[in-house]
């Protein structure tokens, strides 16, 4: 089964546009964080394209989804795809236009089970039709599963980011960007790759509450 088949699925919803594009050769290899305080801690001044990044959090609503939105909007309104897989949520449209994300540029797949959740997520990064993919993967998910994840990035340029508990900070992974938000507004950057330190970063558009 390709992506074009589980687009298909009943379970899987997306916006009005159905056409497909793949990534521009002249793309930008990062894309910018619209926080000026992070762009400066990355390598690339931006969220790594061709690879895994991952967000810890101690509690689901800490500000994780608002961290991506600035660059979730630049992408869609310059006409990249966006792919959810499995989100713990509805994904709720009004809200999602209202911060300037076009709808007709995004997917959702779901739900799923373990399986088909990480069959998903693999094959959506390495499709090359998704600028950025995000996921809720399964807590228990592997080293080699996360291994087959940054490789599938490589292949599709895409940007996946993966949202998971804190203390899975302990957990080896070839990401090339790991960071936990520390409530109410700071962010922690324990791995990136090209750079062997960072200082703790304060965003304050992650402690508003909607």
């Amino acid at each position: 089964m390709n992506l074009q088949e589980i687009l298909r699925h009943p379970a899987v919803w997306r916006g009005r546009d159905h056409g497909f594009h793949h990534a521009r050769p002249d793309a930008a290899r990062a894309l910018s964080t619209g926080f000026d305080a992070l762009d400066e801690q990355l390598p690339e001044a931006g969220w790594p394209r061709g690879a895994l990044t991952e967000i810890l959090f101690e509690h689901p609503g800490q500000g994780e989804l608002r961290l991506l939105l600035p660059a979730l909007q630049r992408l869609t309104q310059q006409g990249d795809r966006l792919a959810l897989i499995d989100p713990p949520w509805i994904p709720y449209a009004p809200a999602l236009a209202n911060a300037g994300v076009a709808l007709s540029r995004l997917i959702s797949i779901g739900p799923l089970n373990k399986a088909d959740r990480l069959w998903a997520l693999e094959q959506a990064l390495r499709s090359g039709h998704c600028r950025a993919v995000l996921a809720w993967p399964d807590d228990d998910l592997s080293t080699r599963d996360l291994r087959r994840l940054q490789l599938a990035a490589e292949h599709g340029r895409a940007s996946g980011f993966l949202f998971r508990p804190a203390r899975l900070r302990v957990q080896h992974s070839p990401a090339a960007l790991r960071l936990l938000i520390q409530p109410p507004d700071r962010l922690d950057i324990f791995k990136c790759r090209g750079r062997h330190f960072s200082h703790p970063i304060r965003i304050p558009e992650l402690a508003i509450v909607a």
